[in-house]
């Protein structure tokens, strides 16, 4: 009966560190969202030929002349560079999305921006509009940002104390390196 009681309260159990469900976590983030960002900042320029050659049989289909290649140009980069503008609109939108949904709720509310920007490109041949992969790059890029901030938040929540830090950067990572694949 001397020294065989338990104190009142038991020492805290160390965190598991690195399990299976966490490791899914990572992968699932990485290919949902930083795989889609740098893919999405990359693969624009492969197709731009075609594209523009688009551009200017629909601007021919609608007024019966050629566009300009002036034109044609800054069309072109309207619709590279507008992915950057849905990004820092994104960005910015970041903290208010987590607060209001979580993390784990906006990432997923995040795929409606995915979804939305998937249609407008994938029919904006068959409707003869560019504007509409200009748009659809816009909101593909809203959702980058938002996944830019929204993921390594999610990651580091979820991560016991002494990963927070390796796992919160994977998105970088894996975003750089598909950038450059």
């Amino acid at each position: 009966m001397g020294g065989d009681h338990q104190p009142a309260t038991a020492a805290p159990k160390p965190s598991k560190g690195f399990t299976g469900h966490l490791a899914f976590a990572i992968a699932a983030s990485a290919v949902g969202s930083a795989f889609q960002h740098g893919y999405n900042t990359g693969v624009v320029n492969a197709p731009q030929t075609v594209i523009e050659q688009f551009i200017n049989q629909t601007h021919y289909d609608r007024t019966g002349e050629p566009m300009e290649d002036g034109s044609i140009t800054i069309i072109w980069s309207l619709a590279v560079s507008i992915f950057c503008v849905g990004g820092m609109i994104g960005g910015l939108l970041t903290a208010v999305i987590a607060n209001k949904f979580g993390r784990k709720g906006g990432l997923l509310l995040n795929n409606v921006f995915v979804i939305v920007a998937a249609v407008l490109m994938t029919f904006s041949k068959p409707s003869k509009s560019y504007e509409m992969i200009i748009a659809g790059r816009f909101f593909i890029g809203i959702s980058s940002g938002l996944a830019a901030g929204l993921t390594p938040m999610y990651l580091s929540e979820i991560s016991p104390a002494h990963l927070r830090g390796a796992t919160g950067t994977t998105y970088q990572l894996v975003e750089i390196g598909r950038a450059h694949v």
